[in-house]
């Protein structure tokens, strides 16, 4: 594996398993000219419960994409954030806004679990491994 796209995984995995912002940490102590350095940053404030900031950086990663499935998937994932901050500003139920109906805290203290919406992070998480298996030429582990 490609140190450049080791410390990038990395950075996402402790994210994971740490919490975004431990994540977040780790991706501050690499070059930000790294490819998709700017995605896995969008990725981890939208899981830190920052989503003006991840859509903004989503849309910021599109304009860089290398492929054309790359920059619509990044951009579908900002025009998402963007429809939900768009509703939630019109008064909608937000999920990640405690302080209204039917919302759960997003931001946890270190160690502890944080509570999202159901947005499939599973689903997330293995759109990420898909890529950079098939970017190393490598199916499964």
């Amino acid at each position: 594996m490609r140190p450049v796209v080791a410390r990038l995984n990395r950075a996402v995995a402790v994210g994971e398993a740490d919490g975004p912002r431990a994540g977040l940490a780790a991706l501050a102590e690499l070059d930000p000219a790294l490819p998709r350095h700017t995605a896995a940053a969008a990725y981890l404030h939208e899981r830190d419960g920052d989503p003006a900031t991840a859509a903004r950086l989503y849309a910021e990663a599109a304009r860089s994409a290398p492929s054309l499935s790359e920059r619509d998937r990044l951009t579908r994932q900002a025009a998402r954030l963007n429809a939900q901050l768009r509703s939630c500003a019109a008064g909608a139920r937000c999920r990640d806004r405690p302080d209204q109906p039917g919302g759960v805290p997003s931001r946890g203290a270190p160690g502890q679990a944080l509570l999202r919406p159901a947005s499939g992070w599973w689903y997330e998480l293995a759109t990420w491994w898909g890529y950079w298996s098939s970017r190393l030429g490598r199916v499964g582990m």
